[in-house]
């Protein structure tokens, strides 16, 4: 089960150059993708593994035909963060990007926001963790609690002061990767284990 979990959010990056010829008339063009390459290791220094930050440039794009200087270039950013107190200075840190730009004539704009809170541990939710290690040795199972860096709608509960435990569905491994999986025989187990704690809620 998740007792804990880092606060996220999303950060878009759009630079806008200048088209020009490749080879013919390259000093004439400002290269978006240049530019955005320049921003991506000052990205990269927002990681603060102390603080549990965590900042990955997952997606980008940027250029059409090989002959043509790119005049746009995109990129998405995933941002994770454990401590509620760096929703500010992650916001901050994105939205000042335009005036880390290297080329004078090119133009960054930053769209997005730390969008969900990190879900904390408190004396309400270690009371369902109780309740639910206490129901699941009854069934004959060893359940423990983690802390991890994903999101779920739990950030959402917890930010308006519900006690929130959650990560009791479906039990797998490696999220998002082309061999995740889900153990099938766990899911009548997970079934009549929330079977048990809801009654106890109520």
């Amino acid at each position: 089960m998740v007792t804990q979990r880092k606060g996220g959010g999303w950060f878009d990056i759009e630079v806008i150059g200048k088209e020009a010829h490749a080879g013919a008339d390259p000093h004439k063009g400002t290269n978006a993708v240049v530019e955005l390459a320049h921003l991506i290791p000052v990205i990269q220094g927002l990681n603060d593994e102390t603080l549990g930050t965590s900042a990955q440039v997952t997606v980008i794009r940027g250029g059409d035909k090989i002959n043509i200087i790119p005049a746009h270039a995109t990129a998405s950013v995933d941002v994770r963060i454990l401590d509620p107190d760096e929703k500010q200075r992650v916001e901050t840190f994105f939205h000042s990007l335009p005036g880390k730009r290297l080329f004078d004539k090119s133009t960054i704009q930053v769209t997005g926001r730390i969008d969900r809170l990190p879900m904390a541990e408190t004396q309400k939710s270690m009371a369902i963790r109780d309740l639910i290690i206490d129901q699941a040795k009854k069934m004959g199972i060893t359940m423990g609690a983690i802390t991890t860096g994903g999101c779920s709608d739990g950030n959402l509960t917890a930010s308006v002061g519900i006690p929130t435990v959650d990560g009791l569905g479906l039990v797998g491994a490696n999220s998002h990767r082309n061999d995740e999986y889900v153990e099938l025989e766990s899911i009548p187990v997970m079934v009549n284990l929330i079977c048990r704690v809801i009654p106890q809620l109520i």
